[in-house]
């Protein structure tokens, strides 16, 4: 038998991963946007010069 303070901790954890796994993403996003930006940025130098 489950009691409620049990359900509510358990989705308390739930919802304790779930932003953790969004925060990283968000974090890794711009992250990868700004590689794949300087990536290009120099290639572009490369092309022109």
């Amino acid at each position: 038998m489950l009691f409620p303070q049990d359900l509510w901790r358990k989705r308390q954890f739930v919802a304790a991963g779930e932003s953790r796994v969004l925060y990283g993403a968000r974090c890794a996003v711009p992250g990868q946007a700004a590689v794949v930006v300087a990536t290009l940025n120099e290639w572009l130098d490369r092309v022109r010069s």
